[in-house]
């Protein structure tokens, strides 16, 4: 087999099974779970990181038996066991350039993301406080527990800079009657809020439009503004002197932020981590320090009022996520291209992965526009 690091393998235990093509499998540990099934002769010989071992599962080198979250956390195991220190590439931060992003997001069918997501297709982290809760259930109590952080009442006029298909808009106007704009990033996010807002009603309290990501109305204040789906994050500074504009002075923001560390206790220095990331985890915008999102709100003259990190309730969203996409891969299939395909799966437990293990972290802020900066507005 990989005669160089064999011995680096069998000192692992780890319930894997390794199959390369004209090769007695190996078994790693008595009775493995997962089977990694090498399609390229030459990948482990390069000792390949967990990156490497991603970009391979997408490209169809690398096949995988079993649970997918499991096979992640065995993977990056492997990776670290094989990869030789001084072959570890320079990991200098978390900028992210790949096909798999917003854009790709936006291309593929509804229909695909009721596969995975609950009957709301809420795409946001959950909240488990008992961590019994169906994911349903879950996803209800953070729309709720946002709606209360930003101290929503009758009449306030809320801007959803993310609404994806208007679940939070229509539990803000509907248990909180507020009046809101909801900005939609895709023609068929359009057409389902809109039928689910027709259908309950609240044409009167919920108007959706289709805006580009990150891209908040110029015209307009709000007393609230909230963003969830991280549409915010690829030009932070920008993103943020927008909300200064449209907030209204007292008026709140809360938005979630991933963000990762960059020094200090704890920080992870598993070969390939950063790269994996980039690639394959959160691929389509920057992904900040917590100091740097903190800046960004400060130099938009926006007041830091409340921090939350929800790393653990993010990683067991994306589990949910994970675990429902593979139980539903067959209709998959039929409606995302392969490559695309495993490229969400490795989103989804790469990115579960990650917040488990503390390589990124998940931040629940709000912000409040000072009185004392809108010194002479009516």
């Amino acid at each position: 087999m990989a005669a160089p690091f064999a011995p680096a393998l069998s000192a692992l235990h780890l319930p894997l099974r390794i199959e390369l093509p004209g090769v007695t499998s190996v078994d790693l540990a008595p009775n493995p779970g997962i089977t990694l099934r090498v399609l390229d002769p030459g990948l482990l010989q390069q000792r390949p990181g967990l990156d490497d071992l991603a970009a391979a599962y997408v490209d169809s080198r690398l096949e995988m038996d079993g649970s997918l979250l499991q096979g992640v956390g065995l993977a990056a195991r492997l990776g670290q066991a094989i990869v030789r220190p001084q072959d570890r590439p320079h990991e200098d931060g978390f900028t992210c350039d790949s096909g798999l992003g917003a854009s790709a997001e936006r291309s593929l069918p509804t229909d695909f993301f009721r596969l995975w997501l609950d009957a709301e297709l809420v795409a946001s982290c959950a909240r488990f406080e008992s961590g019994l809760e169906s994911l349903a259930a879950a996803q209800l109590a953070s729309l709720r527990a946002i709606c209360r952080k930003l101290r929503l009442q009758r009449g306030d006029r809320l801007l959803d800079a993310s609404c994806g298909w208007s679940a939070l808009a229509r539990v803000a106007a509907r248990e909180f009657g507020v009046q809101v704009l909801a900005l939609a990033q895709s023609e068929a996010q359009l057409a389902v809020a809109r039928a689910r807002i027709r259908a309950e009603r609240l044409e009167h309290r919920v108007q959706v439009v289709l805006a580009a990501p990150g891209v908040l109305p110029s015209d307009r204040r709000f007393d609230r503004i909230v963003s969830i789906g991280l549409s915010g994050q690829a030009n932070l500074p920008a993103f943020c002197r927008q909300l200064g504009s449209c907030l209204r002075p007292r008026g709140l923001f809360l938005g979630h932020f991933v963000t990762a560390r960059r020094s200090g206790p704890g920080v992870q220095r598993l070969a390939g981590a950063t790269d994996f990331i980039r690639r394959h985890v959160f691929p389509s915008g920057a992904i900040p320090a917590f100091a740097d999102v903190r800046g960004a709100l400060r130099h938009a003259d926006l007041d830091l009022l409340q921090a939350q990190n929800l790393r653990l309730h993010l990683a067991r969203t994306l589990e949910c996520w994970s675990a429902n996409l593979d139980r539903h891969l067959r209709q998959a299939r039929h409606m995302v291209p392969e490559r695309q395909l495993r490229q969400w799966r490795l989103h989804l437990a790469g990115g579960a992965y990650a917040f488990r293990h503390g390589w990124l972290q998940m931040h629940e802020l709000v912000a409040e526009r000072p009185q004392d900066v809108a010194a002479g507005e009516h």
